[in-house]
């Protein structure tokens, strides 16, 4: 799905699903591979309660190398969109990896 802000809000990034601009961001996974095609290294992930730390690479946005997830959730529509950063061959990918439909509010 197309990353979209809107220019007026000073480039506030908006919700895939209802295109409001009150996202909070809920979590924060980064993933660092041992190796280009390692399927070990570093994933940290953080939330407003922990940090959580492991070797397994499952869910990295990146196929082949480093990734980063931002959990959203919405304030207008109450989706939980994840914005993903992948690695792919010295060029960074943004998208909006399946974002949920919106719920009525």
């Amino acid at each position: 799905m197309e990353l979209t802000y809107d220019e007026a809000s000073f480039g506030l990034i908006q919700c895939p699903s209802c295109r409001g601009t009150f996202l909070h961001h809920k979590s924060v996974t980064v993933y660092w591979r041992a190796g280009e095609d390692a399927d070990h290294g570093l994933r940290l992930q953080s939330d407003q309660q922990c940090v959580q730390t492991t070797t397994d690479m499952t869910g990295n946005p990146s196929a082949r190398r480093d990734g980063i997830e931002v959990e959203f959730w919405c304030e207008t529509c109450h989706a939980r969109p994840r914005l993903t950063f992948a690695q792919h061959k010295g060029s960074t990918q943004v998208q909006w990896v399946n974002p949920p439909a919106a719920t009525p509010g």
